[in-house]
């Protein structure tokens, strides 16, 4: 089955709370899956926390 990919930028994907900072991110889905890619030059992946509750995906990452 072919994949269906639609791409999006949007400010509600990505929210740093603490700085209040908009994280460029692309979404797209599939059949399968949802997918998010962020833009986070210079970060540590392990330094990178995703949280999903209800209907909202939160980016929390530490320098």
């Amino acid at each position: 089955m072919p994949q269906t990919r639609s791409t999006s930028r949007s400010s509600s994907l990505a929210h740093a709370a603490a700085a209040d900072a908009v994280i460029p991110a692309d979404a797209w889905r599939d059949d399968e899956a949802l997918y998010v890619q962020f833009d986070l030059p210079g970060m540590d992946r392990s330094r990178i926390e995703l949280t999903v509750e209800r209907d909202t995906l939160t980016l929390t990452a530490d320098r």
